[in-house]
């Protein structure tokens, strides 16, 4: 287990790591692109994402908005992420720097988090740092910024693992409540294949 100073200092790598590697996002620019043939994250997530905030700015939950096709179910479809705690940055900034923070934000996740994880399986810290590296600012990530609640879902995996390895070595009943509310992040977060899957690499575990 890393100490309270190697935690604190893991946090500034990764937050050092993901402002070096996604500045153009202090220049005032996007870290994100579409596609040329249309583009899940500009024509579904975003657009629903700034109406879920719409709909809470008004004092309202986002049941329905009429604004995509001939009316769209936001709350209930998951995908739209309405109660997804880090989708709040789009209550207080515009839809491009809230993208930015929340791709900024899942990223320094997926870094801490498989810090974490390598350091409970006894890596130094140097290879526990190669390892967020490869996870968090591998190809599974970057070429999946524009599906970004599939990589909002997979950032929590090392964390879910690390409890689950913390609760197999004391059995508190802390952390059984630590891995619920770390599910639960994945299935607010909202892609049930990605979830479906982390869930599975959980229980082969």
């Amino acid at each position: 287990m890393p100490t309270r100073r190697e935690f604190a200092l893991a946090n500034l790598a990764a937050l050092a790591l993901v402002s070096f590697f996604f500045f153009p996002a202090f220049l005032g620019k996007i870290v994100y692109s579409g596609d040329l043939t249309g583009s899940d994250l500009f024509d579904l997530n975003l657009p629903r994402r700034v109406l879920v905030a719409d709909a809470y700015r008004h004092g309202h939950l986002p049941h329905w908005t009429p604004l995509l096709g001939n009316g769209f179910p936001l709350l209930a479809e998951g995908q739209s992420g309405p109660f997804y705690p880090v989708n709040l940055v789009y209550l207080l900034f515009s839809p491009g720097p809230a993208t930015n923070l929340a791709i900024m934000a899942t990223v320094w996740l997926a870094l801490v988090g498989t810090y974490l994880l390598a350091r409970r399986h006894g890596l130094e810290p140097q290879a526990a740092g190669l390892a967020a590296i490869a996870f968090g600012l591998g190809p599974t990530f970057l070429i999946r910024l524009k599906h970004l609640n599939m990589i909002e879902v997979a950032a929590w995996l090392p964390i879910s693992l690390w409890c689950i390895e913390s609760w197999l070595e004391d059995r508190r009943p802390r952390w059984l409540l630590a891995i619920a509310a770390v599910w639960a992040m994945q299935l607010l977060a909202g892609h049930p294949h990605m979830t479906c899957i982390c869930l599975l690499t959980c229980l082969l575990y």
